[in-house]
């Protein structure tokens, strides 16, 4: 016991005095600023809480710099309001495509007038094609004469005098039903009345089709053999392009045919 009172009393006396210094050492540091009012409002801006939030990225790995030039991400559209964006965009895209309008017309979306008028047109179109390829042919066949010593001509066979008679009546029908349509247009009526003109027609756009059809093949067919025998002249060459003409023609005329078999049967139901 008396022992242990003396090492209390030095205890004591030492904590006495590290209290008098502490004491004094307060005293001499100056004290320290208030915090303002916008600081204490908003505690995320401070040094101290930056310096966390950089030390505390740092640790878990992230980027800094990555970070920083992040963007914000963009709000999304509402879905209803995409949909139906989408849906105006596929609609205005389609109604301009040549597929919708084909099939909107072969099912009838068409007016009427409006595909009456265009089938007038590729009729017209056809006629003339006819025409000219007819003129064309006869014109070169006519002229397919050998001025040499063996006086060879188209009129010394038969397939060839064939082809230009077909093309000529072609040529004659042809220029005919322009002459009905330019009468059409001026005065407002057809020459030949319906429904007999639809009949008329059909019937002459398929004879005269099948008959350049069977006219072009037997000339082509009978120069071949001309070639084979004597080889490839002037005369040989004239009668190739006039039967290819007159093949041509038998195009026309049976595309025009087509359309002469959509008014009747449009007549009729």
């Amino acid at each position: 016991m008396l022992d242990r009172e003396p090492a209390e009393a030095a205890s004591e006396s030492e904590n006495m005095t590290l209290a008098l210094a502490l004491t004094e050492t307060e005293k001499a540091q100056p004290p320290t600023p208030p915090k303002t009012v916008e600081a204490l409002e908003s505690p995320v801006g401070s040094p101290q809480k930056e310096s966390a939030l950089t030390i505390a990225k740092l640790l878990s790995g992230e980027d800094l710099a990555d970070m920083e030039t992040k963007p914000a991400p963009e709000k999304v559209a509402p879905a209803a309001a995409t949909t139906t964006t989408v849906t105006a965009s596929v609609g205005s895209a389609g109604g301009g495509g040549g597929g919708v309008g084909s099939k909107r017309w072969l099912l009838g979306g068409v007016p009427e007038k409006v595909r009456l008028s265009e089938l007038r047109r590729a009729e017209l179109g056809f006629r003339v094609s006819a025409a000219v390829f007819c003129l064309v042919s006869l014109s070169v066949m006519a002229a397919d004469t050998t001025p040499s010593w063996s006086g060879d001509s188209f009129r010394r066979y038969n397939e060839y005098r064939y082809t230009l008679a077909a093309s000529v009546l072609a040529f004659t029908y042809s220029g005919f039903q322009l002459v009905v349509e330019v009468h059409h247009f001026v005065t407002g009526k057809h020459i030949i009345r319906d429904p007999s003109r639809k009949y008329f027609n059909l019937a002459m756009d398929q004879i005269l089709a099948y008959l350049l059809l069977s006219a072009s093949s037997a000339a082509l067919s009978r120069n071949d053999v001309w070639v084979s025998r004597f080889g490839v002249d002037q005369f040989a060459k004239l009668i190739n392009a006039s039967a290819s003409m007159a093949f041509l023609a038998f195009i026309a005329l049976g595309l025009s045919s087509i359309i002469s078999a959509y008014y009747v049967f449009s007549t009729i139901y």
